[in-house]
């Protein structure tokens, strides 16, 4: 899920693995009986603490991903949430290997040399904060 707030920053969660340390939207797998937005308000809701009305999906990507000594497929689909205060507290209540959340401006998602998933996120993000204004939340 790409959550924004007023300022445009997103929020983006630290794992740290056997892997190395990288960056990534807050999300995961579907549970039985869940769609899609069930899953991405579920997932926002136990690894920011946040809740927030879904916008439209921004986009969907199939990539393949170790863990656990295993090469999984997974469909990302990836929803736009907009928050109404800038960068509100977080809180990871998942039992997933979460280190870190930080708020992410434009400008500093570009220049970081971290590891960020999903692969061009910044030039993505960039597409989705010049088509709709950052200081309004957007329900649909």
């Amino acid at each position: 899920m790409v959550v924004l707030d007023p300022r445009g920053a997103t929020l983006l969660v630290r794992y740290e693995e056997s892997r190395g340390s990288y960056w990534v939207p807050p999300g995961g797998a579907l549970e039985p009986g869940e769609d899609h937005a069930a899953a991405a308000r579920r997932e926002l809701l136990e690894e920011t603490g946040l809740s927030a009305v879904l916008g439209p999906s921004l986009w969907n990507q199939s990539v393949r991903v170790p863990i656990g000594g295993v090469v999984l497929d997974q469909v990302e689909r990836y929803f736009l949430a907009r928050l109404p205060g800038a960068a509100p507290p977080v809180a990871n209540t998942s039992d997933e290997n979460i280190v870190e959340h930080r708020w992410w401006p434009l400008p500093e998602l570009r220049a970081t040399t971290e590891v960020i998933y999903p692969v061009g996120l910044a030039e993505r993000l960039a597409l989705v904060l010049s088509s709709v204004p950052t200081g309004l939340p957007i329900d649909t």
